[in-house]
């Protein structure tokens, strides 16, 4: 028998997000005619991080994905204002480093897979994407 994973408390994060949006969006399909589950390749720019320099908790992150493939081709910029308030001084650019992106990234999968599922050639989910490279 499979025994079932512990259960510890969860430990809130320190980040918030205060907003997000969408600053920039194309989206286009074919008519009719390519296997709506041909591979997409993607793309991600590095995230751009800009601090408040009087609110060193506070932080701007813009990422761009694109993807492409089977006659579909998405651009999209997501921008999100996020706070670290809650965490120690001398964690929060660390802080707000690594997890911002993450939290922009799946903000914007959210929003792929709702766009791109309305239309006729079916939902795009983005994959998971490995930023260890885009974060150095």
């Amino acid at each position: 028998m499979v025994s079932r994973p512990r259960l510890v408390a969860a430990v809130e994060g320190a980040l918030e997000v205060e907003r997000f949006w969408i600053e920039q969006i194309q989206y286009e399909e074919p008519e009719a005619g390519p296997d709506p589950a041909g591979d997409l390749t993607w793309k991600v720019s590095r995230p751009q991080l800009l601090h408040d320099p009087e609110e060193p908790g506070r932080a701007q992150v813009r990422i761009r994905v694109q993807a492409s493939g089977a006659g579909r081709v998405l651009d999209m910029v997501g921008v999100a204002t996020v706070s670290a308030a809650a965490a120690p001084d001398e964690e929060q650019a660390a802080f707000i480093h690594i997890n911002a992106p993450l939290v922009v990234l799946g903000s914007m999968r959210g929003v792929i897979a709702a766009l791109t599922g309305a239309t006729g050639l079916g939902r795009i989910d983005m994959p998971t994407l490995n930023l260890t490279a885009l974060l150095d």
